[in-house]
């Protein structure tokens, strides 16, 4: 499984979407656009709230593709609920709809968690 740990920065999102793709060079688009989205969101999660380095896993499997993002920050993701007006929020929800499945692993022992989500292909 092709495994990167990135910086909490901006420029991380897109390395990280790329890195994906390239590893992922034999999945046909439509489902490599929503992986590559499902791992910006993810990403963007990790610079936005948890604010700390984060790993990212991706494992091809035939039919879908498993990723997984592992922070080391406090709190546990959530679908939001944001009103039209609002810009931010909509990040789990799109995860949500193109995944087969996804969910949260809390670390043991500290902070941190594991986002895990499964694409189908």
């Amino acid at each position: 499984m092709p495994e990167w740990t990135l910086p909490s920065v901006p420029a991380s999102v897109p390395k990280a979407r790329d890195l994906v793709t390239d590893a992922l060079v034999d999945v046909a688009s439509p489902a490599l656009d929503d992986i590559a989205l499902v791992v910006s969101e993810l990403a963007t999660n990790c610079v936005r709230h948890a604010k700390t380095q984060f790993r990212l896993c991706v494992k091809h499997d035939g039919d879908g593709v498993h990723l997984e993002v592992t922070d080391y920050g406090a709190g546990r993701p959530a679908v939001a609920n944001p009103s039209p007006e609002q810009t931010h929020g909509r990040g789990l929800y799109l995860v949500e709809a193109l995944t087969r499945r996804w969910g949260v692993i809390p670390a043991t022992g500290g902070a941190g968690k594991t986002v895990w989500c499964t694409v189908s292909l």
